[in-house]
């Protein structure tokens, strides 16, 4: 198992040791910044996999900080917990929605910094494992980029096209009723009636091409992903 890197913003020395220490006695590497300024420059030259940021920090502050993480392409999934003496529920809302994962007040507990320290790893490492590109023969999904190609050629599609094709490749041979594909869709908001999946269907058939044939319908029930020895999915 690789050593997960820890990366600690923090400009006060009595916690900055205290970071230190108990993060490396629980076998993290540790690299540290003091101010924002130098962390904006180490933090993509290393990559950490995880930041602990304090929000009051000299000249520039946490919630600066994590806002130019976040729009930084190279760093803008490193999950970040905000660790600060201000405990106001707008102070918090801040945070979170300029991208901050987690937010921990002082004083804290070190045995909770680090279990959510690890609940962030795990879920991040789910994250990435999760397949946002997926290959059946000549389609192509690329579910960052809401794009799907047939070869070398993109096809465009509506969102709830590409939602339906999404949906029926992730589980392939897995039969979808109507009622399925409309619950997954309108979880999304977008008000998709029942006879519509039928006309959707139609319409993302029509768009592959021959390789629509890799969606199937089951006659009274809904639809499928057919893989066989022509449709391998990568």
């Amino acid at each position: 198992m690789s050593v997960k890197s820890i990366f600690i913003v923090e400009d006060d020395p009595d916690i900055l040791e205290l970071l230190m220490h108990n993060f490396s006695a629980h076998k993290y590497k540790v690299v540290i910044e003091k101010n924002g300024e130098d962390a904006l420059k180490t933090i993509p030259k290393i990559l950490p996999d995880i930041i602990i940021l304090d929000l009051m920090l000299p000249n520039m502050d946490g919630y600066e900080v994590c806002k130019k993480i976040r729009s930084n392409e190279k760093t803008s999934k490193i999950p970040i917990i905000m660790l600060t003496a201000k405990s106001q529920e707008t102070d918090i809302i801040i945070g979170l929605e300029l991208g901050c994962d987690d937010y921990m007040t002082k004083p804290f507990s070190v045995r909770e910094l680090l279990a959510r320290v690890k609940a962030l790893l795990r879920r991040n490492n789910l994250a990435e494992t999760t397949q946002n590109f997926t290959k059946i023969g000549e389609i192509n999904i690329d579910r960052d980029n809401y794009e799907v190609s047939v070869g070398e050629k993109v096809i465009s599609m509506t969102l709830s096209e590409f939602k339906i094709l999404s949906i029926l490749l992730d589980y392939p041979g897995k039969v979808y009723t109507r009622e399925d594909l409309l619950n997954r869709l309108n979880e999304n908001k977008t008000n998709i009636i029942d006879r519509n999946i039928d006309v959707h269907i139609r319409s993302l058939r029509k768009k592959l091409g021959p390789d629509g044939q890799v969606i199937q319908t089951v006659r009274g029930i809904g639809y499928k992903c057919k893989v066989n020895r022509n449709y391998q999915m990568y």
